[in-house]
């Protein structure tokens, strides 16, 4: 294998291959998430490179719009139908994921192709950085975001960039922070962690596949910085990035009006029960502020929409099956009135929690309870599946099961 490296006017770039194509092209621009290190066993050939190079130059001087290069990069047989596709994306055009998806077979797949798009070996003569997000955002691009800025002005023949960090709008600088992130969420993502997650959320789309621990991680650091402007950057495309919103909620050191405050905003994001849940367990303030976080939460009970339930019962679940509230738990449980699954199996998620931890109360409540008969019927399945319960009450439990 050889290799070369030669400076430009954006930065320095490492070429590798050999007789069968161009392997690797590397920006190094010291930014991004994408490193690069030369194998020993390479060996430096600036000659065989120098029609490669002569173009590249070419391209990046506005004289060159198409590439007569030979390639031969590596990956899986999907990335490389991608990366096909990205070499179709007119000079100076930019595609959406979506739109590239749709052109590889499945226009859902748009999180597949970012994540090929991540991985693309050969940027600019494969050009992923034609490839935005489908609000116009440029995102994620493994060797920084400026330099994927400065291209899309080149082909467009515009003046590269090149502001200064505080001449840049702040518009700019929140674009750009939420697309760090998205960057971030690719280089931590793990498939076989992707198609688990996806068989435990089968109707949630663009799973990048991050582990909760890393994403927990990630949550924090983010909120120890200017959480504020993350979440006026965030986005909403990708499973990951809406959890990763509630969770830096729940990290933010914040005073609790300001925390529900963003709470307020978030809960009309959420879709599935994997990020209801997660926020619910992520807003430790409601430990020390339970009367005002009752308050905030009493309307949702009585929302339209699913998941807003759902929050409002795995709170209460969460945080209030407590001697004191015990009670007016019991009582919000039995008049939750909604036909979504994942509210029924929350209700009787709690009314579980609420029997184990309160017995006596719970089975009177259950004897004489307004709960749906589905919603009845898995409480009393979910208190006979713990293991705090025992023999003898579990079978009492079962013979009160409707028909």
């Amino acid at each position: 294998m050889y290799y070369t490296r030669f400076d430009t006017i954006f930065c320095e770039i490492i070429l590798v291959g050999d007789e069968q194509g161009l392997a690797n092209l590397h920006l190094n621009t010291g930014k991004g998430k994408r490193t690069f290190e030369i194998d020993d066993e390479w060996i430096l050939n600036d000659g065989f490179f120098a029609p490669a190079r002569k173009q590249i130059e070419e391209y990046m001087s506005g004289e060159r719009r198409r590439f007569d290069v030979r390639l031969n990069p590596k990956g899986t047989d999907y990335q490389k139908r991608v990366w096909s596709e990205l070499t179709k994306i007119p000079y100076g055009k930019l595609y959406t994921y979506k739109q590239i998806a749709a052109n590889t077979g499945n226009e859902r797949a748009s999180r597949a192709v970012g994540m090929a798009n991540s991985k693309n070996p050969i940027p600019i003569i494969v050009p992923c950085h034609r490839v935005v997000g489908s609000n116009g955002k440029l995102t994620g691009f493994a060797h920084g975001l400026e330099i994927k800025e400065k291209l899309i002005a080149l082909e467009k023949g515009e003046k590269s960039p090149g502001k200064a960090a505080d001449e840049t709008p702040i518009g700019e600088l929140h674009e750009k922070l939420g697309s760090t992130v998205r960057e971030e969420l690719f280089e931590l993502a793990d498939e076989e962690y992707r198609k688990f997650q996806i068989k435990l959320c089968p109707n949630t789309e663009n799973i990048v596949g991050v582990r909760l621990p890393l994403l927990r991680k990630l949550a924090q650091r983010i909120a120890k910085g200017d959480w504020r402007k993350y979440m006026e950057a965030a986005n909403d495309e990708y499973f990951e990035e809406v959890m990763l919103q509630g969770m830096v909620i729940g990290s933010a050191k914040a005073g609790v009006e300001d925390v529900l405050s963003y709470a307020a905003d978030f809960v009309p994001k959420i879709d599935n029960w994997a990020v209801c849940d997660s926020f619910c367990g992520s807003l430790k303030i409601t430990n020390k502020n339970k009367a005002r976080v009752w308050e905030f939460i009493q309307h949702y009970l009585h929302s339209d929409k699913e998941f807003e339930i759902r929050f409002a019962v795995v709170m209460l679940l969460g945080y209030y099956i407590d001697e004191y509230y015990i009670d007016r738990v019991l009582k919000l449980l039995d008049g939750v009135r909604h036909d979504g699954y994942y509210v029924k199996m929350a209700v009787a998620w709690a009314v579980s929690i609420c029997f184990i931890k309160f017995p006596e109360k719970t089975m009177e409540y259950l004897e004489d309870s307004n709960l749906d008969d589905f919603s009845y019927n898995k409480s009393l399945q979910k208190i006979t599946e713990s293991l705090r319960v025992d023999k003898e009450t579990k079978h009492i439990i079962r013979s009160m099961k409707r028909k």
